[in-house]
């Protein structure tokens, strides 16, 4: 669904033509929703500067459960879980990290749908899509979407999103 709004410029428009919504309230809404959040929430760091920017809550919403629900399941209790957001260079840059865990520049470069890295190792419920969708709703928004990563020490996504 997503990839065909990408392709299709009247449906594009009308995803973009939406307004601002408040950052803090909905990564907040996320994590009080989270259903594994009660085993976790001495883990999680939040660093919020409160922005409006311009994208569908739904979107926003998806991005921030998705990021919050990897970090979660591929680390353990006790692993520090950090969201941060922040204005630089008139963007607001929006950074989910987690300690402990990580992946390949291999696996990086191969992030798309149905991808669940070491399956083996980390079985996890659910089919892989999380980041695969993370990325296209950052590009539905023309935000720059970064993923840095170092196997065992840390798994970061930082997407950037442009201020008007």
């Amino acid at each position: 669904n997503l990839n065909i709004k990408l392709n299709n410029g009247s449906k594009l428009a009308k995803i973009k033509d939406v307004g601002n919504i408040s950052t803090n309230k909905i990564i907040n809404e996320v994590i009080n929703n989270e259903k594994n959040i009660e085993f976790r929430e001495k883990d999680i760091f939040l660093e919020l500067e409160d922005q409006k920017i311009k994208i569908e809550e739904y979107y926003f919403r998806k991005i921030i459960e998705e990021l919050l629900s990897n970090a979660i399941k591929f680390t353990i209790a006790g692993i520090k879980i950090q969201i941060k957001t922040e204005v630089v260079d008139n963007e607001l840059v929006l950074t989910v990290r987690n300690e402990g865990s990580g992946i390949t520049e291999e696996q990086i470069a191969d992030i798309g749908a149905f991808m669940q890295f070491d399956r083996k190792k980390n079985e996890q419920q659910g089919l892989g899509l999380g980041l695969a969708i993370v990325k296209l709703i950052a590009e539905l928004y023309n935000a720059n979407f970064i993923v840095n990563s170092k196997p065992y020490e840390f798994f970061e996504v930082i997407i950037n999103f442009k201020l008007k």
